[in-house]
């Protein structure tokens, strides 16, 4: 069932993105810095949607290799020397 809903939701996901984007033509300065420049809207608010998922994806990375690797703690374990029974 599951694989029949994939192709229906990727086509109304399309219909968004796609009304989105002729919605929001228009073009917008943006200064940064010593840099200006003009872009459409939606290229604008893609471009800031991709870098704060790249920045979360990194800061993601980097948390998880510092963390030490341990079993998942959802009580199917062994029973501990503490609490256990």
């Amino acid at each position: 069932m599951a694989h029949k809903l994939r192709p229906i939701v990727a086509i109304v996901l399309i219909g968004i993105v796609l009304v989105f984007a002729i919605q929001n033509v228009a073009d917008v300065e943006v200064q940064f810095l010593l840099w200006s420049f003009a872009l459409p809207r939606a290229i604008l608010i893609v471009v800031a949607f991709a870098l704060g998922m790249l920045i979360g994806w990194i800061l993601h990375s980097v948390r998880a290799r510092k963390r030490p690797h341990a079993a998942p703690s959802d009580g199917a374990g062994p029973p501990t020397a503490m609490g256990g029974g």
